[in-house]
């Protein structure tokens, strides 16, 4: 018990030391939560397990502030594209994954960046 409320403690300390604001938890069926905040300006969406250990973390990232090493991954492989959206996942002991949203006139993609590698994952079209 005493673990378990030390390993809280330091989750609020990481965050507020973040400059976060706590928006709202949810308690899921397995007894893990996801708590949705607002960090730096980016909106973060993370889980934890019953003992209070981070499963994962998602950060949502607007176009203006998107890493330029993950745009430039992109780019070589997806030229003529515009950006319009980008989220980081992070887990503890993996590598952390870029999901970016990229567009032009025809069709809207998603892109999965690993090890700077783009893989294309969703292509949709926008004409009939």
């Amino acid at each position: 018990m005493e673990k378990q409320i030390l390993a809280i403690a330091l989750i609020i300390i990481v965050l507020l030391s973040a400059s976060a604001t706590y928006a709202n938890d949810k308690n899921t069926a397995d007894k893990s939560y996801t708590v949705h905040s607002l960090i730096d300006g980016y909106k973060v969406v993370s889980a934890y397990d019953k003992k209070g250990k981070i499963i994962y973390s998602i950060q949502y990232y607007p176009v203006e502030s998107l890493a330029k090493n993950i745009m430039d991954v992109v780019s070589r492989s997806f030229a003529n594209y515009y950006f319009s959206g980008m989220e980081k996942i992070s887990q503890p002991g993996q590598d952390e994954v870029f999901v970016v949203h990229i567009e032009n006139a025809n069709s809207m993609k998603t892109v999965l960046v690993h090890n700077n590698e783009a893989e294309l994952m969703n292509d949709f079209s926008k004409t009939n």
